[in-house]
């Protein structure tokens, strides 16, 4: 079996951290330096439960199950995590680029899930865009290195 793509797990740890941290009103936009925070926040945190998902990974040979459970956390903590992105209320001179990211971000965790186990074989990154876009919104929390 091929080893996990690192880079494609650490991109998805990154921007899946989004889900658990606080969202912003829905009636009040936030600030650039409270949306950044927030997003970051969101995304470390999320980092922190990928990571933990992948411990079993990392340790040996693991088995299809150990994969299988792997891949439904990634693919759980990156919904909620686009989820949570999505219901922060961005400053308007960047809410179209943030919610350029959050469609991107979708389309990574379908295509994530959509390849199952395979995933893991693979070369390429679907959340690579998103991290890009992470980083010009300076998202350090979220962007991929």
């Amino acid at each position: 079996m091929k080893q996990p793509n690192y880079l494609t797990i650490t991109a998805v740890i990154l921007l899946s951290a989004a889900i658990l941290a606080g969202c912003g009103s829905d009636d009040e936009t936030l600030t650039q330096a409270q949306f950044t925070e927030q997003a970051n926040t969101i995304c470390i945190e999320a980092d922190a439960k990928i990571g933990e998902a992948l411990g079993p990974i990392f340790s040996g040979e693991p088995t299809p199950d150990q994969l299988q459970e792997a891949l439904d956390e990634i693919i759980t903590t990156s919904r909620e995590t686009s989820s949570s992105l999505a219901n922060l209320a961005a400053p308007t001179d960047i809410s179209d680029d943030v919610d350029n990211m959050i469609a991107a971000f979708n389309a990574a965790n379908d295509e994530a899930e959509g390849q199952g186990l395979a995933f893991f074989e693979e070369e390429g990154d679907p959340w690579a865009p998103v991290g890009a876009m992470a980083g010009k919104l300076g998202l350090d929390g979220c962007a991929s290195e």
